[in-house]
């Protein structure tokens, strides 16, 4: 059966152990795999909202760190961080295998915080999933959401 983008999209930006489980279930674990490998080939090819990409270059400029939390392994995402330029930009990256749970816990919020060298409250999330901005703002960011 479909899955819905209702049922997709809560699972957006956390653990998602029941997409998987339902993908595995339906499809196969290798088939499973096989979209997940083919998500991440072609993600290189979307492109980076410009709005982001000049604060990025404005942060940069006046010396104002930034980091990437993710719920995806590290390994699975710096092709795509570092083909669409944005290791230029970013200090820290903390994925999944750098923290014990992940969003909506704020326990990798914390951790790209500390890592950071700054207090959560001087530090602003920009997040593109609910689960992500949860795991901002009890980790006590101020949170901008798409």
């Amino acid at each position: 059966a479909p899955i819905s983008l209702e049922f997709y999209k809560q699972f957006i930006g956390g653990e998602a152990t029941e997409l998987h489980t339902y993908l595995e279930d339906a499809i196969g674990f290798k088939n499973k795999e096989k979209i997940y490998d083919q998500y991440y080939q072609t993600s290189v090819e979307l492109p980076v909202n410009s709005t982001i990409i000049q604060l990025m270059q404005y942060l940069k400029k006046r010396h104002i760190p930034m980091a990437i939390t993710t719920s995806s392994y590290k390994k699975n995402i710096y092709p795509i961080f570092k083909q669409l330029g944005l290791d230029t930009y970013i200090d820290v990256v903390v994925g999944r295998e750098n923290v014990d749970s992940v969003q909506p816990n704020p326990e990798i919020y914390l951790k790209a915080v500390q890592e950071l060298n700054y207090n959560p409250t001087a530090c602003l999330a920009i997040e593109d999933s609910v689960n992500g901005a949860t795991a901002a703002m009890l980790a006590g960011l101020d949170v901008v959401a798409n």
